[in-house]
């Protein structure tokens, strides 16, 4: 609502915030062009969900993992790995809480959508019948209905 913008920079393995109007962004969690595993570093990050406190999830696709930070988060801040994916093999492309506030994440790699480190659909292979998912990447939860969609390439 209040129109800021938060960027998931994967090939410099950061989130940035960029306040409404503004010229430049600063980065709120990893560290610039410092890509790693250990909770204060990201790789690959590829989406971001921000809750209206400003605390946000992010989807830290070569890492396996969903990572928690807190509002007002500052380059070098550590997170707190709120989900993986199966046995650590996951690749996360997308990112949001359910309407039951549990975390979606979806996994490109095993062709699945995780919620709480259990898949409720797909990790039946890559492929087109009605169980299958196939290149999914973002997520989008209904806030009236909490329905999902699943944007499946």
């Amino acid at each position: 609502s209040s129109r800021n913008m938060y960027i998931a920079d994967a090939a410099n393995h950061r989130i940035q915030y960029w306040p409404n109007g503004s010229s430049s962004g600063t980065t709120i969690a990893g560290i610039t062009g410092g890509w790693g595993s250990a909770a204060n570093r990201l790789d690959m990050p590829s989406d971001i969900f921000v809750y209206s406190n400003g605390n946000f999830l992010v989807a830290d696709r070569n890492n396996n993992r969903i990572q928690f930070f807190t509002s007002g988060s500052t380059s070098g801040t550590s997170g707190v790995t709120a989900s993986t994916g199966w046995g650590g093999t996951g690749r996360f492309y997308g990112v949001e809480p359910d309407s039951a506030n549990r975390i979606l994440a979806s996994d490109s790699s095993n062709s699945a959508l995780w919620r709480n480190n259990t898949v409720p659909f797909g990790y039946q292979g890559a492929g087109g019948a009605w169980n299958q998912l196939n290149g999914n990447q973002g997520i989008a939860v209904d806030p009236v209905t909490g329905e999902v969609y699943i944007a499946n390439t």
